[in-house]
């Protein structure tokens, strides 16, 4: 019986520093579209990522949207809530991602990324995290 390799997808994830994307050689992008709160106020921030968007369609490639979770500068449930709300308002505003389906069965187009160190309270996190 023959070993089954299945393939792994190859995406980028990409925020308004990295330019413009070439998907040529990947599988699709997830385009950051969030941090904290009026992330994409700035009309840069937010062309770039309306442009990615363009050059995602163009090629036929997925792309997903995340938010740069910073729970290190405003811990606690509404906050949390409040930067979630910005980035479906966000979401509204440039359309909807693509919906990707795995292999599990799962199903996912909207990420979030938690990196920085917090120092409040984990239960504080926690919440935010749960808002969010």
């Amino acid at each position: 019986m023959s070993q089954m390799n299945p393939r792994v997808e190859q995406w980028i994830d990409a925020y308004w520093r990295t330019g413009d994307i070439n998907l040529e050689n990947l599988d699709g992008a997830i385009l950051k579209c969030a941090e904290g709160v009026n992330y994409l106020s700035d009309p840069e921030r937010m062309d770039w990522l309306k442009t990615q968007i363009d050059h995602a369609k163009a090629a036929g490639k997925p792309w997903q949207y995340y938010g740069f979770g910073r729970p290190d500068l405003r811990p606690g449930a509404s906050n949390g809530a409040a930067e979630a709300l910005d980035m479906l308002g966000t979401i509204e505003d440039v359309g909807p991602p693509s919906l990707q389906y795995y292999a599990d069965g799962s199903k996912a187009s909207v990420w979030i990324d938690l990196e920085r160190d917090c120092d409040a309270p984990k239960a504080e996190v926690r919440a935010w995290l749960w808002a969010w």
